[in-house]
């Protein structure tokens, strides 16, 4: 399998090619996890890209249940950016067992985030973060 870039307004999403088996979680619509508005300064940190390798945790139902950073991007926070973004807006059809019974597990990948000095307008935001 050889690996799929994704880009959208703001960013370049690459995705590592991984053999996935049966019972490995399949991303669904990765290409709308990020969008240029995540870029933004407050959560971002103005003008920093890097690559971000990531581990998640996906329950039984395909939902992201945690996030762990095995390679930083140097930004801590470019790095819980990353992870804000996954926990909220990532799906998987989850993994399954011998059965075929879906069962928790996890996923690894990496974003690189690259500034993009021409975003759309048109984006999908996050809610606020609330302290």
């Amino acid at each position: 399998m050889r690996p799929m870039f994704l880009t959208c307004a703001g960013l370049l999403v690459a995705l590592p090619a991984t053999a996935w088996a049966d019972e490995k979680p399949v991303p669904i619509s990765p290409e709308k996890w990020f969008t240029a508005h995540d870029l933004r300064c407050s959560w971002h940190g103005c003008g920093r890209e890097g690559t971000v390798q990531f581990e998640l945790s996906v329950s039984e139902e395909g939902r992201v249940t945690g996030c762990r950073i095995i390679e930083g991007s140097g930004n801590a926070q470019t790095d819980q950016n990353t992870c804000r973004v996954l926990e909220f807006r990532a799906r998987f059809a989850p993994a399954t067992d011998s059965l075929g019974k879906p069962v928790a597990s996890t996923y690894s990948s990496a974003i690189r985030w690259v500034i993009d000095h021409n975003p759309p307008e048109t984006v999908q935001p996050l809610p606020t973060p609330v302290d």
